[in-house]
């Protein structure tokens, strides 16, 4: 659900992406006329768009044209992404305007203004004095934030649907808010969400750091006013907008909290213009927004105390009662369904091996490894395989189950799969 709202978003955000003017050079009056079939027309150009600097050399990207740029290179240097205009001269070839020409042609550069120089720390969050932030209690649960007076309440919360917990049993949300532009006025950032969850069912801090989504190598610990935090951060692009999620997970007083930032940001995905005359937002000005925000959490013995259940294999391993695996009808795919059931278990790892050519997607999630996507102790999932090779392929796929965060791989079940090539 996460994701079908953020690809909505996505095309919301990109229809409204205003166009700039690139300034595509203009034909004027001839200077000279060249004597080979090679030359033609030299004409001024006064283009406006954004640079892209490559191993030394130079080319200017704006709405409807790119140029290789030739002479003033020390100027230049540096100014990878910015917006820059040029002026100078270009041989066309003869009789051909700059459109028509079939090749990327090059401008003798005589002279180089930077419009818009974009600064590499890029821009902190606007969020106002602290002390004018509003909180919010929450005495069942233990737990008071603020937020900045500009953030409003959001219910469900701001394009967000559902926290990161592997298992969604029992979530409740203690609060929602909408990010506004103008926390980082005059930049790529456009909207955000802010939302704070809480599991009761999570009974251990090894069971409340893992996230369902993340991707192993943007997973750590983040310590924040001295408390350490399980974070992960998860990227998504489409029609020139990026989503940032930055997730965090702490356990406190018995219970296990989670606080979800989303950013979603003008990306043009290679300087393209005119997204590169506005000041961009960084990882570093995220955090910023992120780490004051989770700096004004206080933690309090919550009212509320999770019903004590006993549990008769807590001296034992976890065991994997079931796992099995079915087809999925389907004309235009092969999907295929994985089911399980374990005793002991707060989640389990589906594994295999990567193989060329063999693609494995997940229902709203991707596979960037072995164990990207964590899953709860019950429960199915299906997943799209593709074999893009010319002989069939046995594929593995093995189930591990974790208690308090920590791995059983001897207690795992496997299954193999034969995959027919798909062409």
């Amino acid at each position: 659900m996460r994701w079908f709202l953020w690809l909505s978003f996505f095309l919301l955000c990109s229809a409204r992406l205003a166009v700039g003017q690139g300034g595509v050079m203009k034909v004027g009056e001839p200077k000279a006329r060249g004597t080979s079939s090679s030359t033609g027309d030299v004409v001024k150009a006064g283009p406006t768009g954004c640079l892209v600097e490559k191993a030394g050399t130079f080319r200017l990207r704006g709405q409807d044209f790119l140029y290789n740029l030739k002479g003033h290179e020390k100027e230049l240097a540096g100014h990878d992404g910015d917006e820059v205009r040029v002026t100078g001269t270009i041989a066309l070839p003869q009789g051909l305007p700059p459109t028509r020409s079939g090749r990327v042609l090059s401008v003798k550069v005589k002279t180089v203004e930077i419009l818009h120089d974009n600064d590499p720390a890029g821009q902190a969050p606007s969020l106002g004095p602290v002390a004018g932030w509003k909180t919010i209690l929450s005495s069942k649960y233990g737990l008071r934030f603020r937020v900045p007076k500009t953030f409003t309440e959001a219910n469900p919360p701001y394009l967000s649907s559902a926290a990161n917990f592997v298992s969604s049993e029992g979530v409740a949300m203690l609060g929602g808010f909408s990010i506004p532009n103008a926390t980082y006025v005059h930049t790529n950032f456009r909207d955000g969400g802010f939302a704070v969850f809480v599991n009761p069912n999570i009974r251990s801090e090894g069971a409340c750091s893992p996230f369902g989504d993340f991707q192993p190598k943007l997973t750590s610990l983040a310590t924040i006013r001295g408390i350490k935090f399980a974070h992960t951060v998860i990227y998504g692009v489409a029609m020139g907008t990026a989503s940032v999620s930055h997730n965090f997970h702490i356990y406190r007083n018995g219970l296990c909290y989670e606080f979800d930032f989303d950013f979603f940001e003008l990306n043009g995905g290679g300087w393209d213009y005119p997204i590169c005359a506005v000041q961009w937002i960084y990882t570093q000005n995220e955090r910023q927004l992120t780490d004051a925000l989770l700096s004004a959490v206080r933690f309090f013995k919550p009212r509320f105390q999770p019903v004590e259940t006993e549990n008769p294999r807590s001296a034992e391993p976890p065991v994997v009662t079931l796992f099995t695996q079915t087809p999925v009808p389907n004309k235009n795919a092969r999907i295929v369904r994985f089911t399980w059931s374990t005793e002991g278990t707060d989640y389990v790892q589906i594994h295999f091996p990567l193989v060329k050519n063999i693609v494995v997607l997940g229902d709203a999630f991707y596979f960037y490894d072995q164990s990207n996507h964590n899953f709860p102790p019950s429960g199915h999932a299906n997943l799209l395989l593709g074999n893009y090779t010319k002989a069939s392929v046995a594929i593995q796929f093995s189930i591990e189950p974790f208690r308090a965060g920590v791995a059983y791989p001897k207690q795992s079940r496997t299954l193999t799969l034969t995959l027919k090539p798909d062409r």
